[in-house]
């Protein structure tokens, strides 16, 4: 008996020695903490190939040009600019001939001189219809000879005071028969641009002037003289 009974105290020792190594194990497991899982690394994408890494070519970019600027308006020009107006006191014609000169020379290679040919001068400051006082010039501007033909002239006004003084410039040319042809071979052509510094003093218009001489278009003389021009009919 006392044998059955060790037998079953030993079986209930190991049973409770059994119950209690399980429980420690149960405790041990709940006890171990339990570890998160290590981050998943991801690596890193291949490099592009040659093709990939292309760039798309841009269409080439044109210089910056700055608008046009837009033209200005053309300038109306006159094709003749307006005289001055001479003053009352040159109303009228005046008429006075240039007999010789008190000094003339000969430009530098120039055909040589013969004699100063007379030169008239017939200035008329008048009215033309209804319109404005107009200057005219003479009517051959040269005193009639043999010698001479085809001869015109014009002068126009330089500038005036507005009182009694004007400066004017004259132009003349004519055809001159050449020496020894008798007036019938030929004949060159002489051009005088006559400058006129011209006072009225009562009814007399005093005149000195320098005159530029071409003989063929080329240069050929200067010369000065002073004349008094007087009041002549209409």
């Amino acid at each position: 008996m006392r044998f059955i009974h060790l037998r079953r105290f030993l079986i209930v020792i190991v049973v409770i020695a059994i119950s209690a190594g399980s429980t420690s194990a149960q405790q041990m497991m709940q006890v171990e903490p339990q570890l998160s899982p290590a981050p998943r690394v991801t690596a890193p994408p291949p490099p592009p190939s040659n093709r990939e890494m292309q760039i798309p070519q841009q269409a080439p970019q044109q210089p910056w040009t700055p608008p046009p600027t837009p033209a200005p308006p053309p300038i109306s020009v006159p094709l003749v600019a307006p005289q001055p107006v001479l003053p009352p006191v040159f109303r009228g014609c005046w008429q006075g001939t240039v007999e010789s000169v008190d000094s003339i020379e000969r430009a530098p290679d120039a055909h040589k001189l013969g004699y100063w040919t007379p030169k008239t001068y017939r200035l008329c400051y008048k009215r033309v219809g209804g319109g404005p006082y107009q200057l005219t010039f003479g009517e051959t501007g040269v005193v009639a000879s043999e010698k001479i033909k085809y001869s015109k002239g014009r002068v126009e006004i330089i500038a005036t005071d507005g009182r009694s003084y004007a400066r004017m410039r004259a132009f003349l040319h004519f055809d001159e028969y050449r020496a020894g042809a008798n007036f019938r071979g030929s004949t060159f052509a002489v051009d005088e641009v006559t400058m006129l510094e011209c006072k009225i003093d009562g009814d007399q218009m005093r005149v000195i002037a320098d005159v530029d001489g071409r003989r063929e278009d080329q240069p050929w003389f200067h010369a000065h003289w002073h004349t008094t021009f007087v009041r002549a009919p209409m």
